[in-house]
C-alpha cells in the first residue's frame, strides 16, 4: 500500500513537471518534439492513475458542459466542411488537445503552490522568450529601435501575444513578492517582457495591456498608484516610440483600410452560412476569402488572400456559425462568472488578488483578440491556460482542501 501511494504521488508530480514544461516551452519555435513527448507521457500517466482510479480527472467545474457542447458541435461541423480533412485535423489539434490541457491543469494543479509554480514557469518562459526576441532583432539583425521586433518564424504581432501573459503576471506578483530578490527578478522580468510588447508596435496589443491596466486600477484595494504611474510610463514611452518609427503611421494607415476589407469578407462569408458556419478547420477562411471578397464593393476588394479574420468573435462565427459564436460566448460567460466570484466575493487575499490579475490576463488576451488571431495553435495554448489558472483559484476558493476534487 505505501509503494501504491508513493507512485501515485512521484507520478503525479511527473504529470505536473510535464505539463509546466509544455507551457513554458509554448512560445518558443522549433520544440514541437520536446512539447509532443510532454503532452502525451502527461496524458499517459493521468489515464494511468484514472483507470487505476488514483484519482479522477476533473469535470465538474462551471466549464465542464460549455466546454462539452462546444467540442460536439465542431466534431459534427466535420460533417458539413467546406475542407472535412483540415477541420478532422484542427478539431483534434486546436480544440481536443487544448481541452484536455485544460483538464490536466485543472486535474493536478491542485494546491496554490502548483498555481504559483505556473505563474512562474509562464514569467520566466516569456521573459527568456523576449530577451531572445530582443537579442535577434537588435543585436544579431542589427535593426534599430524604431523597427518592429521579430524572431525567426514568429510575427510581431504573435511575440507581443505571447509576451503580454507574462508582462501582465509579473506586475501582479510585484506586489505579493515577500522577498527583495524576488521583487527584483520580476522587476528584470517586467521591463524585458515590456519593452517586447511596445517594440512589436502592435496597437492592438498595447489597447489589450491598457485594458488589463484599467481593470486593475479599477479593482485593486492596493497598489492602485503604482498601476497608475506604470500604465502612465508605458504610455509615455509608447508614444514616443511610435513617432520615431519610420513605417508605423504608415503602416497604421493602410492595416485600418485592409481590416475593413477583410471585415467585409467575412460578413459574406457569414451570410452564406450563418447557422453552422464551414467547419471547424481554420484554413477554411484562407481558402474561400477571393471567393467572397469579390462580392465586396470593387474599393473593398484585396489582392491578398488573408489567413485570418483578424477577429477571434469572427473567426469563431465563420467556422461554426451562430450556434459556436453562443457556445464560445457561453464558455467566456462561465469564465468570467468564475473571475467575478474570485474578486468580489472571496475574503482570502490570495484568490482575490491573483482573481483580479488573472482575470486581466484574460481581458487583455481577448482584447488582442479582437484583432488578431488568437486561436492558432500557440496561443490557444495561452488562452485555455489562462481559463484553467481561473478555474484552479476559483476551485481553490470553493474547496479549501488539499485536495479540491474530494
Amino acid at each position: 500500500m505505501m509503494i501504491r501511494q508513493l507512485f501515485h504521488k512521484y507520478t503525479q508530480i511527473v504529470i505536473v513537471l510535464c505539463v509546466a514544461s509544455l507551457v513554458f516551452l509554448n512560445p518558443f519555435p522549433h520544440v514541437t518534439a520536446p512539447s509532443e513527448i510532454f503532452f502525451y507521457t502527461a496524458l499517459a500517466l493521468a489515464l494511468l492513475l484514472f483507470i487505476s482510479k488514483a484519482t479522477r480527472p476533473d469535470i465538474s467545474s462551471p466549464l465542464g458542459l460549455p466546454f462539452l457542447c462546444f467540442l460536439l458541435f465542431a466534431l459534427a461541423s466535420i460533417a458539413w466542411a467546406f475542407d472535412w480533412e483540415n477541420t478532422t485535423h484542427d478539431v483534434y489539434r486546436h480544440l481536443l488537445r487544448h481541452i484536455v490541457l485544460y483538464l490536466m491543469l485543472i486535474s493536478f494543479f491542485i494546491r496554490k503552490e502548483d498555481l504559483l509554480t505556473l505563474i512562474w514557469s509562464i514569467i520566466a518562459s516569456t521573459t527568456l522568450f523576449s530577451l531572445a526576441a530582443l537579442i535577434y532583432s537588435y543585436i544579431i539583425l542589427a535593426s534599430p529601435i524604431s523597427f518592429r521586433i521579430k524572431l525567426e518564424g514568429i510575427g510581431s504581432n504573435q511575440i507581443a501575444q505571447y509576451c503580454l501573459l507574462g508582462t501582465i503576471l509579473s506586475l501582479c506578483s510585484f506586489p505579493v513578492a515577500k522577498k527583495w530578490y524576488q521583487k527584483t527578478v520580476l522587476m528584470i522580468c517586467f521591463v524585458i517582457t515590456i519593452s517586447a510588447v511596445i517594440l512589436s508596435y502592435s496597437r492592438a496589443c498595447l489597447l489589450a495591456l491598457g485594458a488589463a491596466c484599467l481593470f486593475c486600477i479599477f479593482t485593486a484595494s492596493k497598489f492602485k498608484k503604482t498601476l497608475i504611474v506604470v500604465s502612465l510610463l508605458i504610455l509615455a514611452v509608447s508614444i514616443s516610440l511610435f513617432n520615431l518609427s519610420p513605417d508605423y503611421h504608415e503602416r497604421a494607415r493602410t492595416s485600418t483600410y485592409e481590416r475593413i476589407k477583410i471585415y467585409a469578407t467575412a460578413y459574406e462569408m457569414i451570410k452564406e452560412r450563418p447557422v453552422s458556419g464551414f467547419g471547424y478547420g481554420m484554413k477554411t477562411f484562407k481558402q474561400n476569402f477571393f471567393k467572397f471578397n469579390k462580392l465586396n464593393p470593387q474599393n473593398l476588394v484585396s489582392q491578398i488572400d488573408y489567413a485570418h479574420p483578424h477577429n477571434v468573435f469572427l473567426d469563431i462565427t465563420i467556422r461554426l456559425g451562430l450556434v459556436g459564436l453562443v457556445l464560445f460566448c457561453w464558455i467566456l460567460f462561465r469564465v468570467f462568472k468564475m473571475g467575478g466570484e474570485l474578486i468580489c466575493r472571496s475574503r482570502d487575499p490570495f484568490y482575490r488578488h491573483w482573481g483580479i490579475g488573472i482575470t486581466a490576463c484574460l481581458i487583455a488576451f481577448l482584447t488582442a483578440g479582437l484583432f488578431g488571431n488568437i486561436l492558432n495553435n500557440r496561443s490557444s495554448v495561452i488562452l485555455y491556460t489562462i481559463i484553467a489558472m481561473i478555474t484552479i483559484l476559483w476551485k481553490l476558493n470553493q474547496y479549501p482542501v488539499s485536495d479540491p476534487n474530494r
